[in-house]
């Protein structure tokens, strides 16, 4: 099957559930050591999650882990290791590429991966006797059970067979969860590199998604386009974006609260697919007529209750200085539950539009917890977090830093979080804007048992060096080093927009920022941009 056909082709997933998080880890693994012609560096973790499927069903048999490296060489060369339900090479299906009408099996039957994998094995086994199948070329062996019209293809895959093999023949899930997996990741393509993506405003109410996809090794492909409403089909103004892993599969996807003009508002979501963008966008909760005003809403997300998917939360600000945090929990299958009222802060306890949230597990316990930095009036900041309960809602809100009077200006900030140093809990950090064009990155770093040290200046930009004010922040694990990175995306005078990336370093603090993205003058208006 030609490669530049196989992305085109509907396919279904290889494992009931689909890819794991354990799966990205290994494509991150053994991503930059690949260097086969149709897989080699783009392996994902849907990929893998067929290539495991394939290496279980050998191990099932007692076999030896060889005949696993020739199952799979054959799945990478037929399928790119693609579980396709739709025949384009005669009637050929599945990860093997077999054909119902050569007497393999029946459609439903071959792309079921297990029956498809037990096939081949079948073949080889058959072919092979007496264990023949032990020694011998590789690429031999599979071209004899195949039959291919292109014989030589299947040995220039042996070597990334065997790296995905020896992963998994040995691979165990995580006894817990990574320390990005709290709901919070913005990994678009299931690759273990958080990507970055923006909701771009153009005139005539059209809106576009781009992605800028993450590499292994560092920067960033893109920005593509993976979904336009065309014009008049979206305005861009009335939408407040939210990401997580909301369905669980190990891919972030993208939320939007959507404002409609009679107090009406909509969540839509748009799901991640394996390999790359969207389908949606998904109506998945509707408020009705009446029933929410979006512009008194800030939203926040994440695994707030540890169930592995991504719910989502907002500061919502009622009349009479009242506030209430609201949850809509992600359900098995998709959507949501609620919204539920998880905080309510009373009359006169809370004003909303004095508060700048930020998530993250902060105690590393697995679930999200909720900060605030909340603006008194005297120049007195206050960092407010609300701790995630097992079994869902929240202790809090606790201060755990407070400026002192005239110590810190809350409206000069922008925050950013994540686990900055790698150590399990997740830091949050602000963009700080001094006059004279002078910006400060500091970090309040987690502490063991709650709490935080800080704030730290990591980075300085000097006097005249940044404009805090034509910065819009980005977060997450770039490299897929363990640790969450910081971008900016910085706008220039002449519609010229950079993505500039701080990168955590295993020993604290950052190196940065670097230009991983320059849209050239006239090529991107950075006040149109919604970064998630």
């Amino acid at each position: 099957m030609s490669t530049e056909l196989a992305p085109m082709l509907a396919y279904a997933a290889c494992v009931p559930g689909g890819e794991t998080g354990t799966d990205a880890a290994i494509a991150g693994q053994v991503r930059p050591q690949m260097n086969g012609p149709r897989l080699g560096q783009s392996v994902n973790a849907y990929n893998v999650s067929c290539a495991r499927i394939i290496v279980d069903t050998t191990k099932s048999r007692s076999l030896d882990k060889r005949a696993a490296v020739i199952a799979v060489t054959t799945a990478i060369t037929e399928s790119t290791l693609h579980n396709y339900t739709v025949a384009v090479d005669h009637d050929s299906l599945g990860l093997f590429q077999q054909r119902p009408s050569q007497g393999w099996g029946t459609p439903a039957q071959l792309t079921d991966p297990v029956y498809s994998t037990n096939a081949f094995l079948n073949a080889m086994l058959r072919k092979f006797p007496n264990n023949g199948w032990m020694s011998g070329d590789i690429g031999t062996i599979c071209q004899t059970v195949q039959v291919s019209a292109v014989p030589d293809a299947y040995g220039r895959e042996v070597h990334d067979a065997q790296l995905l093999v020896d992963a998994l023949w040995t691979a165990e899930p995580p006894s817990a969860p990574p320390a990005d997996s709290s709901g919070m990741r913005a990994d678009y393509n299931g690759d273990g590199l958080d990507d970055v993506a923006a909701f771009y405003d153009y005139p005539g109410l059209r809106t576009v998604l781009f992605v800028w996809t993450a590499k292994a090794g560092g920067g960033f492909t893109g920005p593509a386009n993976v979904w336009d409403s065309g014009p008049g089909g979206w305005d861009q103004t009335r939408s407040k974006p939210v990401n997580g892993d909301f369905n669980g599969d190990g891919r972030a996807d993208v939320g939007v609260f959507y404002n409609y003009p009679d107090l009406r508002t909509v969540l839509f979501v748009w799901t991640a697919k394996a390999g790359g963008g969207f389908t949606g966008p998904a109506n998945v909760w509707d408020s009705g007529a009446g029933g929410w005003d979006q512009t008194r809403s800030k939203p926040v997300s994440g695994d707030f209750n540890g169930d592995g998917r991504g719910d989502v939360g907002v500061f919502y600000d009622y009349p009479g200085l009242r506030t209430v945090l609201f949850v809509w929990s992600a359900k098995t299958g998709g959507g949501f539950t609620g919204p539920a009222n998880v905080w309510d802060s009373g009359a006169g306890g809370w004003d909303q539009t004095r508060s700048k949230p930020v998530n993250g597990d902060f105690n590393g316990d697995g679930m999200t917890d909720v900060g605030v930095f909340y603006n008194y009036p005297d120049l007195r900041t206050v960092l407010f977090v609300w701790t995630a309960k097992t079994g869902g809602g929240f202790t809090g809100p606790a201060n755990v830093w407070d400026s002192g009077a005239g110590g810190w200006d809350q409206t000069r900030s922008k925050p950013v979080n994540g686990d900055f140093n790698g150590d399990g809990r997740a830091d949050v950090g602000v963009y700080y804007d001094y006059p004279g064009l002078r910006t400060v990155l500091f970090v309040w770093s987690a502490k063991t048992g709650g709490g935080f040290t800080g704030p730290a200046n990591v980075w300085d930009s000097g006097a005249g060096g940044w404009d805090q004010t034509r910065s819009k922040p980005v977060n997450g694990d770039f490299n897929g080093d363990g640790m969450t990175d910081v971008g900016v995306f910085y706008n220039y005078p002449d519609l010229r927009t950079v993505l500039f990336v701080w990168t955590a370093k295993a020993t604290g603090g950052f190196t940065g920022p670097a230009n991983v993205w320059d849209s050239g003058p006239g090529g991107w208006d950075q006040t149109r941009t919604n970064p998630l």
